[in-house]
């Protein structure tokens, strides 16, 4: 028992990175703008979670004041980090968007250290050179007019506050319920992201409503829980080197329910970008 116990995180862990492989097709299911899709994901959310409370008997109440602005200020890095991710598959594609936010656990190496006071080695420097070629490799013009060049910056942008994310959100479990947690970080995206629904382009039909209660609810509440609640137990190194199968599952679902085939280019630069940040988790001890 005691043996399953210690695989416990490692299972959330995994089956989260699965569920949020499923997150970018939403991207192009939903006939709505990236910030409308991420205020319509964790509005939806918030009620999942309140009834997941009720049932467990757990608690998303949260006394210190310092936790509180830490959790509102992770939630907007979060809100931020939603919109990149969507934005840049709209953009360009679900493969593209994935493999340029895939270079997070390589932000998680380089910067881990510093947010925890741990040695920084030189050699963390090869996998991010790696990483800069494989984007360039993908990239097909160097001009921001070009949309997969736009979905490749959009993709990194989602790749860094993804890294910031996990880093704080190591912190912050620490001193939180993991529920509480990821309650108060969606509630703070769905402020920050809502005024979308406001000023939305009409009403979103019956088909998009159902995809973003799926999306809220089984793609979002239920991995973040198990994600969140993986880190009180999984250095965010560790958990990073997990989520770099989820470009993968990404891909292949898209595979599967788009037919979206990856170009030569996004396939080679996508070989080199997974082998530097599976290089860099290695030398991490992942």
């Amino acid at each position: 028992m005691g043996r399953l116990n210690r695989r416990i995180p490692l299972i959330q862990l995994h089956a989260a990175t699965v569920l949020f492989g499923f997150t970018g097709l939403f991207g192009k299911w939903i006939a709505a703008d990236a910030l409308t899709i991420v205020a319509g994901r964790t509005v939806l959310a918030l009620p999942a979670l309140l009834l997941a409370a009720a049932v467990t008997g757990k608690t998303v109440r949260v006394k210190e004041a310092r936790d509180r602005w830490l959790l509102a200020a992770s939630g907007a890095v979060l809100a931020l980090h939603w919109f990149a991710f969507y934005h840049a598959i709209q953009l360009s594609s679900v493969g593209v968007g994935l493999l340029a936010f895939s270079s997070y656990p390589l932000f998680v190496t380089l910067l881990e250290p510093l947010v925890f006071r741990e040695k920084w080695h030189s050699a963390d420097l090869i996998p991010a050179v790696l990483v800069m070629v494989g984007l360039a490799v993908m990239t097909p013009a160097f001009d921001l007019q070009n949309d997969v060049t736009r979905g490749i910056a959009w993709g990194l942008v989602a790749g860094l506050t993804c890294a910031l994310l996990v880093l704080v959100t190591r912190l912050q479990v620490r001193r939180c319920p993991p529920l509480a947690v990821t309650f108060h970080q969606l509630a703070w995206a769905a402020l920050f992201a809502s005024p979308a629904l406001l000023v939305g382009r009409g009403t979103p039909s019956l088909k998009d409503a159902a995809l973003l209660a799926v999306l809220g609810i089984v793609c979002t509440a239920l991995p973040q829980t198990l994600f969140i609640a993986s880190l009180r137990h999984i250095r965010a190194h560790v958990a990073s080197i997990v989520n770099a199968m989820e470009p993968i599952y990404g891909i292949v679902f898209a595979f599967l329910l788009l037919h979206e085939i990856p170009g030569p280019r996004t396939q080679l630069g996508g070989v080199l970008i997974l082998a530097a940040v599976f290089a860099a988790m290695r030398r991490g001890g992942g």
